[in-house]
């Protein structure tokens, strides 16, 4: 059993996390309960027939070192049980064929005796050290099949991690503890104007950040750093060109890595252009309001007074200063008019 990255429990399977099956290791040949059980009944049989040839060829030997390669060889495959079955098969097989009177199961001799227990003994701690070796195997296989899906999944996770920054429409920085840019992502070479490459190493406020941001800018700096916890400040940058872009930044300590500091600038400096133009279009649609108020209550005013100027001048008669006067009045109500 292991975890998913997110934390779930899985069951370790052939099939790795790309879908790909993983290659077949020597424990992947079948061994099930017949095959295991077959052998130490076949093997020992197997010798007891050859025997006789293999003295031919390399002269006469003691019986029972003759099956010494058939215990080991089921223990090695079939573990402790199969081990011991060859074990007791072959001292049966020896006592048998070999061991005086041949033919019988009786013992006439101590030393034969004493061999065929030896032989027990060797056997049984053969079978437990192979069924030992076969556990150790088995788990060491496990843990490989494992760690190989452990590393393929955190290989798809930082490929994903990797191509979501390069494709990001946001500044990604990391930085050291002194301020010194570690890495960048390309969009911040492209707000910059810097080429990717060129600016590792750079002092980040001080060659970035202008003075007048640089104090605020250190601030949410040394609070992530310090606390290891996220802070949140808008500031500008510089460009290459000299002209400034306005970000809100997200500054944050990044785990496991020391004292590197990740920010995350997303810009919004079209962002305070519009809201600009949207006040200022606000301020001149209250500014027409108002004037078109002005102009319809003075519009007022100018009526009444032209109707009380017509009925002075029906009053004042043909006199000529009155009628200079009245005149001067006629062209400055016209005027306002």
């Amino acid at each position: 059993m292991g975890r998913t990255m997110d934390g779930a429990r899985r069951t370790a399977s052939p099939i790795g996390v790309t879908g790909r099956p993983l290659r077949p290791s020597v424990s992947a040949f079948p061994r099930t309960f017949l095959m295991r059980y077959a052998i130490p009944v076949a093997t020992p049989i197997l010798l007891l027939v050859i025997k006789g040839p293999i003295e031919s060829w390399v002269g006469t030997g003691p019986p029972l070192f003759l099956f010494v390669p058939a215990v080991t060889f089921s223990a090695w495959f079939g573990g402790l049980g199969p081990g011991m079955l060859a074990t007791v098969l072959s001292v049966f097989l020896c006592n048998y064929f070999f061991f005086p009177p041949v033919g019988t199961l009786m013992l006439e001799s101590g030393n034969d005796i004493l061999q065929l227990a030896v032989f027990l003994v060797v056997g049984g701690l053969t079978s437990v050290l192979m069924q030992q070796l076969l556990d150790a195997k088995r788990h060491s296989e496990a843990s490989a099949s494992e760690a190989t899906e452990y590393r393929e999944a955190v290989r798809q996770e930082r490929d994903f991690a990797e191509s979501l920054i390069a494709v990001a429409q946001a500044v990604v920085l990391v930085l050291d503890g002194e301020a010194r840019i570690v890495r960048f992502n390309p969009f911040f070479a492209q707000l910059s104007g810097r080429a990717v490459g060129v600016t590792p190493g750079e002092d980040w406020f001080g060659t970035f950040v202008p003075s007048e941001d640089q104090s605020r800018a250190r601030i949410a700096f040394e609070r992530a750093a310090t606390t290891r916890e996220g802070a949140h400040v808008i500031h500008r940058i510089v460009a290459s060109n000299g002209q400034t872009r306005e970000l809100e930044w997200a500054y944050r300590a990044l785990p496991g890595h020391g004292t590197r500091i990740l920010a995350f600038g997303h810009d919004i400096t079209e962002l305070r252009v519009a809201q600009e133009r949207a006040l200022q279009s606000e301020r001149l649609a209250a500014i027409g309001q108002m004037v078109t108020g002005l102009a319809h209550e003075s519009r007022n005013a100018l009526q009444r007074s032209q109707a009380c100027l017509e009925m002075l001048n029906l009053r004042v008669g043909n006199g000529p200063a009155a009628r200079d006067l009245l005149g001067g009045i006629q062209e400055a109500q016209d005027d306002l008019h």
